[in-house]
């Protein structure tokens, strides 16, 4: 019996791998999970968010834009 079990496991993960994340349904599910941290890393830690949420800041580059040379110092 515990064998059946092992290879029914085994069985589906090969399906979800052939299925490419069970067309992407998976990947999909994996991706809603950690963003509601219903998973958590697997060193048991928490994530750390800024106080106020993930947040970006937009950088403009256009012609008069200046990139200073790398420092290879």
């Amino acid at each position: 019996m515990e064998h059946s079990k092992k290879v029914l496991h085994a069985s589906g993960r090969l399906v979800k791998f052939a299925t490419l994340g069970f067309l992407f349904l998976g990947q999909l599910v994996d991706i809603l999970l950690i963003a509601t941290q219903v998973v958590k890393p697997s060193d048991g830690s928490e994530y750390v968010i800024d106080y106020y949420g993930a947040s970006t800041q937009r950088i403009i580059r256009n012609n008069l834009t200046y990139l200073s040379p790398p420092d290879y110092s």
